[in-house]
């Protein structure tokens, strides 16, 4: 049976309030509570004093444990045009809680003057760290649950840092900067082998300038160029991708390495670099995911660190054939160790006279993490 709530919502009746109705329940010290339905990046960058983020698409029992019962739930996007809150307000309807849904978003919201503040001022009920009703019930019936997170608020977004090694330097990917370098690094493969398990390469010039507009535009994936130190030409390029602040979980992908690149100690620092900053921004795991078919990814993942954890049979049809995806993963606890290995191998004494390494890094990190 249909609750009473949907039904109500979905005719549109008395479920719509507006930013000086919240502030004046909120000040009156009613039982409101502010939900943010816009994505995790969003509510990072911007969001109102108090307000839990609950991303519209993920709203489900689980992730809603933690908003109280007896609360009228509040949910707001962007403003006028966005409907995560119209979505957020619906779902919560249908899982049984109280709601309305804030008019106008944020954007009324600062137009009526009202503060609004960056997390981690606000707190995320993906990440808040609180049991819940359910969480209490399965610990006094010994059911097995997770280990605690204490003091858990999410980890930073990405931001547009340059990343400056020794071999190399990974600069925010720019079109003005750096298409034409990295065109003509690419164009050195001339069997276009590296595209192979990425996409189809640029036809002409044109599409190649299309292809770099869209990785400077882009917000996640967070495209990177790996540069030559030396005269700044872009080599390859890497990204940070399915970026997840609320749970900690960042991506490393869209791997392209010239022929220039491929094999270097500036290829390896690249890698380093970008590990290294993603568990500074606070990321619990570090994924890096590839075609169980594409072999040289498979090795590269193993030989720095990532440890295995499986495939995902037909997980994806790409460009008309099937893809089995296999998964790896670095955790922050196993980070230390692996940073340690990476700076020994990148050591000067690693290497003799003709540039030749000494200690292979896949001893290194296989040392430093046994058995995986």
């Amino acid at each position: 049976m249909t609750h009473p709530q949907i039904a109500f919502y979905e005719a549109k009746l008395a479920y719509e309030t507006d930013p000086a109705d919240v502030q004046a329940a909120l000040a009156a010290g009613k039982k409101w509570l502010l939900v943010d339905a816009r994505s995790t990046d969003a509510y990072a960058r911007e969001t109102i004093p108090g307000a839990l983020s609950i991303p519209h698409r993920t709203m489900n029992t689980e992730t809603t444990a933690c908003l109280p019962r007896d609360h009228l739930i509040v949910t707001f996007c962007d403003g006028i045009g966005c409907n995560g809150s119209t979505h957020g307000a619906l779902a919560l309807a249908r899982l049984g809680f109280n709601v309305k849904e804030m008019l106008g978003g944020i954007d009324w919201w600062k137009r009526d003057g009202y503060a609004t503040t960056a997390s981690p001022g606000s707190v995320s009920a993906l990440a808040c760290g609180c049991s819940g009703e359910g969480t209490e019930a399965a610990e006094e019936a010994g059911l097995p649950l997770g280990e605690p997170v204490p003091g858990w608020k999410g980890a930073r977004v990405p931001e547009p840092v340059v990343l400056q090694g020794v071999f190399c330097r990974l600069e925010p990917f720019d079109t003005d900067r750096h298409a034409s370098s990295l065109r003509a690094a690419l164009a050195e493969d001339q069997r276009a082998e590296g595209w192979t398990y990425l996409m189809d390469p640029p036809a002409d010039e044109a599409a190649f300038a299309a292809w770099c507009a869209g990785m400077t535009a882009s917000q996640d994936p967070v495209f990177y160029a790996i540069v030559d130190p030396q005269n700044g030409e872009a080599l390859g390029v890497a990204s940070y991708l399915r970026i997840d602040p609320a749970n900690g979980v960042i991506e490393v992908g869209w791997l392209h390495f010239s022929p220039k690149l491929q094999r270097t100690r500036a290829a390896t620092e690249a890698m380093y670099l970008m590990m290294r900053q993603a568990f500074a921004w606070g990321y619990r795991r570090y994924e890096w995911k590839c075609n169980r078919l594409n072999a040289p990814s498979m090795a590269a993942a193993r030989r720095l660190g990532f440890s295995y954890e499986g495939t995902f049979r037909q997980a994806r049809v790409d460009r008309g054939r099937n893809r089995d995806t296999a998964w790896f993963s670095v955790l922050d606890g196993e980070w230390p160790k692996l940073s340690a290995a990476f700076e020994q191998w990148l050591a000067p004494e690693n290497f003799d006279e003709a540039g030749r390494q000494r200690v292979s890094l896949s001893s290194l990190t296989a040392a430093a993490l046994p058995g995986r």
